[in-house]
């Protein structure tokens, strides 16, 4: 996700290969999570969705399995490097397309359906104003549905003996890291705070988490790309070392503890809200 200005919080991960890489990687393991709230929020075949703060498109090829070629997906970023890679990944679809701009800011039709994202709200501040943008493109009765990681709750979550020592330490050490970027970190309320803000009908709400356990489950190597992100600031911050975060050998110990005493890696906390325009 890249919808921000000059007065949001920063994307601590970064903007590098390394990053894109993990966020194709969480896009895969978040999947059957984004399309139930796709699903229950209504998005249907012959729908016209915006899909805002797309990135590497993968939420727009959801809604575009779900509208089909009878339907049309429309991805707004402000990051013209990760929308190549929509681009491509988009080839052949005819009813997608990905345009570069701030969704506060560019010309867009207001007959959309439905508008969708993942994960663009914890980097924006003013989330009722840029809602109230999203649906000034909505026709009367069109959905809005968005998905984000609560940092909150998945503290919260790993506090169990049962969840793995090295994922508790790195939820510890990015829930500090995003408190003291002043990032919010307890989205299941603000979401539900910025939608009666910007005079939109309360939402429905899910919460959910990604879980694994066994030696192929790949989200061993998400949390280690997390990790690996987010480590320039964590030490940069003195939260924590390169020697104590030691991310070469993240996913592999944290496979390791999972495997040998029959833990269960649960998280993080995805909270999913949708509404219908008045």
């Amino acid at each position: 996700m890249s919808e921000k200005n000059g007065n949001d919080p920063q994307y601590l991960p970064g903007h590098t290969d390394k990053e894109t890489e993990r966020l194709q990687r969480q896009a895969r393991l978040l999947a059957p999570s984004t399309r139930w709230l796709l699903e229950r929020a209504g998005i249907k075949a012959g729908m016209k969705v915006l899909d805002v703060g797309s990135g590497a498109g993968d939420v727009a090829l959801l809604a575009a399995e779900l509208v089909g070629p009878q339907g049309c997906v429309v991805g707004v970023d402000t990051n013209p490097t990760i929308l190549e890679i929509a681009r491509q990944r988009a080839a052949g679809l005819h009813h997608v397309t990905f345009l570069k701009g701030d969704i506060r800011e560019v010309i867009l039709d207001t007959d959309f359906d439905a508008a969708v994202g993942r994960h663009i709200f914890l980097y924006i501040t003013d989330r009722a104003a840029v809602l109230q943008s999203i649906a000034g493109h909505l026709r009367p009765g069109g959905i809005l549905a968005f998905q984000e990681y609560d940092i909150s709750l998945t503290k919260s979550l790993v506090a169990d003996e049962m969840i793995p020592t090295g994922f508790r330490r790195l939820i510890d050490w990015s829930l500090e890291l995003y408190r003291r970027a002043g990032s919010p970190i307890q989205m299941s309320v603000l979401l539900s705070q910025a939608f009666r803000a910007a005079g939109l009908p309360l939402p429905q709400l899910q919460v959910d988490a990604m879980a694994g356990l066994g030696e192929q489950w790949e989200g061993y190597e998400l949390h280690e790309g997390t990790l690996r992100s987010l480590l320039p600031l964590l030490v940069k911050s003195g939260i924590t070392t390169e020697e104590e975060a030691d991310v070469d050998t993240f996913a592999q110990r944290l496979r390791a503890e999972v495997a040998s005493l029959q833990k269960v890696l649960i998280g993080p906390v995805t909270v999913g809200a949708w509404t219908q325009k008045a």
